[in-house]
């Protein structure tokens, strides 16, 4: 879906959008309606995003966002890079591995763990 967004007339409006506004404006898009659009399609995916995560995590609290998860998601589009939609799936991937390895990498062995 993302996809087709952005490779459609409105999609590449929005990437000149991003690279100037005063261009885009000048060149006859609606900046305020485009603003207004993004804003609640962007709105429309978190609400989506955040109902799975309900469903399947079966309860939802506060404390089951914490400051440092936000900070991981934002690594994790900047480093896959933030101009493309596969991006941030190599970058979700890469981060999540590293993050995996160093855990089991700091954690000590199982029979470690046994004889304490």
């Amino acid at each position: 879906m993302t996809h087709n967004v952005v490779t459609s007339r409105p999609g590449r409006a929005l990437r000149a959008l991003a690279t100037s506004e005063t261009a885009a404006a000048s060149s006859g898009i609606p900046v305020g309606r485009y603003k207004l659009v993004v804003f609640a399609l962007s709105a429309a995916f978190a609400g989506l995003a955040g109902g799975v995560y309900c469903f399947y995590t079966g309860y939802v609290a506060p404390g089951s966002f914490p400051v440092l998860i936000s900070i991981q998601y934002i690594v994790m589009a900047v480093v896959g890079g933030l101009g493309t939609i596969w991006g941030a799936v190599v970058g979700a991937g890469a981060i999540t591995l590293l993050v995996q390895g160093l855990d089991q990498l700091a954690s000590p062995c199982r029979a470690c763990r046994r004889t304490r």
